[in-house]
């Protein structure tokens, strides 16, 4: 039986002697005994990792690499129910998931949900709710590019590098791109308009926005506007005109007749990579950060403002390349003239009207998020901070695992205590080889430690998350975690459960961490005697159901005893 070109991870048989296969295809094929000729269930997953039949084999569960589990309904060949958790957590490999976090998580106010990548590497964004601990949905099409010849001639894959929500909510912008061993082929832009009923629809789509590798995206937090920029130095904005109008540049494919994006303006630098882009809170001043500088920009006549030069002190830590001292994020906050900035071993805030760093901190970091996206009351920024934990202390059995001749030389010495009753002859060899085995491991003890492996040292690293207000160096809360923070963002709570301020971060175990703050306001009640009751309390109330049906029960049995007197 032939069709699958790439390993396949899953065989089931059913109880009629159905044989379903499944693996990176992403298809359920179904094999019919005495046939050669299969039949399929195509589009179930990206990759199949696991299979199970029901017992009258009408049913199949199938488990996919999103960790998400379908159920199929193999006479109709349609995915009946869909069981979704977190998309990140069914990566098996470190690496894909880190390459998966650099997109970062958004979120949405508006449904309390998280936009996150995966790790499919079909181009879609999962929407994840964290009350629940559920999916809610794909964003993006279910496509890929794999030989159907030898299962090693992978072509490509789809990627989401970045993504951005506008300041109402009512756009999402996705840059999105394909990729191959060699590089980037092809670039897409995608606009996504959220409708009423709170579903995304894609409304226009630009092939190739830049030349070269989308670095930075930023959207206004004021107006519908949006500003990209590449590895080039190229900075690009992007507006909603009117289609056929002088602005409209005709880049975009939308499906809108009225409206459509287009590029309004375009300006390169330098020839350096842009790093981060950010907005000023009223939407008046664009930041454009490359290696060591960042400038700042009128959003509204394109003059250039002011460069600010990173501090010349601004030096890798323990000693790291030059390229650690890069700035990868920048942030304004809320009704300030404070700028963020974040390097892989620093982190500082900019007065941008003084021209000055109002304090700055050396440190390891790994990510970090402001909150400015929010418009909170108060302003505040996360950064997660690398740390090591101290060595576990080795006691005999860990030394034998990483010295080879100190765990050669235990061997015998437990080889002996575990045959006690063995000749003597044997005992007399076993006894000799145990001291000599001892003195191997005295002279691996006194002799100088060999260099701790990598995946070692990075198996004890964690993460310490520390929140600052801009104006102190001295962090409001400081939480020390066990793992490693891959990716972070701030949102708030519903008014259900108080509006409280929260901070979302992705670790690398493939789980979400929330950080609240302070406990939430107790929403007044109002006491029992003034409580009103309504047809919704007496439905849902089971206790108040039951009595009033017994009180009914009574009523009608007192009314049949007086109609027979």
């Amino acid at each position: 039986l032939h069709w699958h070109a790439h390993p396949i991870r899953n065989l089931v048989f059913s109880a009629a002697g159905l044989l379903f296969s499944g693996g990176e295809e992403g298809t359920v094929v179904t094999w019919t005994p005495g046939s050669a000729r299969p039949s399929f269930i195509p589009r179930v997953c990206s990759v199949i990792v696991g299979l199970c039949v029901s017992a009258d084999g009408s049913r199949l569960f199938v488990a996919g690499k999103d960790n998400a589990i379908r159920f199929v309904e193999t006479t109709q060949r349609t995915i009946q129910a869909t069981i979704t958790g977190l998309a990140l957590a069914g990566s098996v490999s470190l690496y894909h998931l880190e390459s998966a976090a650099r997109f970062g998580i958004v979120f949405d106010p508006r449904s309390q949900q998280l936009l996150l990548n995966t790790t499919s590497h079909l181009g879609q964004l999962q929407l994840y709710d964290p009350a629940r601990d559920a999916g809610a949905g794909l964003l993006g099409d279910s496509r890929t590019d794999v030989s159907k010849t030898w299962w090693k001639d992978k072509k490509g894959s789809f990627r989401v590098d970045f993504a951005r929500l506008s300041a109402n909510g009512e756009w999402l912008f996705v840059a999105q791109r394909w990729a191959d061993a060699e590089g980037a082929e092809l670039s897409l832009l995608l606009v996504w308009k959220r409708q009423p009923s709170g579903e995304w629809e894609l409304f226009a789509s630009v092939e190739s926005p830049h030349r070269a590798l989308i670095t930075a995206m930023a959207a206004h937090p004021r107006r519908n506007e949006l500003a990209t920029a590449d590895r080039s130095g190229l900075v690009k904005v992007w507006e909603l005109v009117e289609v056929g109008s002088e602005r409209d540049n005709n880049e975009a494919v939308s499906t809108d007749r009225r409206h459509t994006w287009s590029c309004t303006y375009q300006s390169n630098l330098c020839e350096e990579a842009v790093r981060s882009l950010a907005y000023s809170q009223d939407g008046s001043v664009l930041a454009v950060a490359h290696n060591q500088t960042v400038s700042l920009f009128d959003s509204t006549s394109r003059e250039g403002l002011v460069v600010l030069p990173c501090p010349s002190s601004l030096t890798p830590v323990d000693p790291l390349p030059p390229s650690h001292a890069q700035i990868k994020t920048i942030a304004f906050f809320q009704n300030s003239s404070l700028l963020l900035c974040v390097t892989e071993c620093h982190f500082f805030v900019w007065d941008t009207v003084a021209r000055q760093i109002v304090w700055m901190v050396a440190a390891p970091v790994a990510c970090a998020a402001a909150n400015s996206d929010l418009f909170a009351e108060k302003s505040l920024f996360a950064v997660a901070v690398r740390s090591a934990a101290p060595p576990a202390p080795m006691d005999v059995e860990t030394v034998e695992t990483v010295e080879t001749s100190a765990k050669e030389a235990a061997k015998p010495s437990k080889s002996k205590k575990s045959k006690k009753e063995s000749k003597k002859s044997e005992k007399e060899s076993k006894s000799q080889k145990a001291s000599s085995g001892s003195q191997a491991g005295k002279d691996a003890k006194e002799a100088p430690q060999p260099a701790e492996p990598i995946a070692a040292r990075a198996s004890r690293e964690a993460d310490a998350v520390l929140i600052f207000d801009p104006s102190s160096s001295v962090p409001v809360v400081s939480v020390k975690l066990t793992t490693k923070v891959l990716a972070m963002t701030w949102g708030r709570e519903s008014i259900q459960e108080g509006r409280r301020m929260c901070l979302y971060c992705l670790t690398e175990r493939g789980e979400v961490v929330k950080f609240v703050e302070g406990e939430a306001e107790k929403v007044p009640v109002r006491s029992q005697e003034t409580k009103r009751a309504s047809a919704f309390d007496e439905v849902f109330e089971v206790d108040k159901v039951e009595e009033l049906a017994s009180e009914m029960r009574v009523k009608e049995n007192y009314s049949r005893g007086a109609e027979e007197l």
